[in-house]
């Protein structure tokens, strides 16, 4: 897999390319979110001229940092991969990172501890954009 830096045809390409993993509508995003994440420090995972994940972060302030990712069904197959990707991404933010959830999404629960995050708080409700519950992580680089 290679990174490359964000853009917003990815993430929609992603959308349209399978049923998002852990669930989540990127078609709430309006375009100034999108303009920002494009000039944030968010990256897509590509193979084979495919992109098969989207992330990123968010500084809230320094030493806070807020991670986002974006997955579809076609991106399981490459999970190992991706998951080295992320791990590599994560390590260059230093300080506290958090990471939120679906709760109903076991899979993407059981990734985010993979990935060395620990559950800080265990139910958010309605946190999610569509009003979904979310399991909070944490993890301190």
């Amino acid at each position: 897999m290679i990174i490359v830096p964000f853009k917003r045809w990815q993430l929609r390409w992603l959308e349209e390319g399978g049923v998002a993993l852990g669930g989540g509508n990127t078609y709430s995003l309006d375009a100034m979110t999108l303009e920002y994440l494009e000039q944030s420090r968010a990256w897509t995972g590509v193979i084979d001229g495919r992109p098969l994940a989207c992330g990123g972060f968010m500084e809230q302030w320094p030493g806070r940092t807020l991670a986002w990712m974006y997955l579809n069904r076609d991106s399981a197959p490459h999970m190992v991969s991706i998951t080295r990707a992320v791990k590599a991404q994560l390590a260059k933010v230093k300080g506290r990172i958090e990471f939120a959830v679906r709760a109903d999404f076991p899979a993407g629960n059981r990734w985010a501890m993979l990935l060395g995050f620990e559950v800080e708080t265990p139910i958010m409700k309605a946190y999610g954009p569509e009003g979904e519950d979310c399991i909070g992580y944490v993890r301190f680089n």
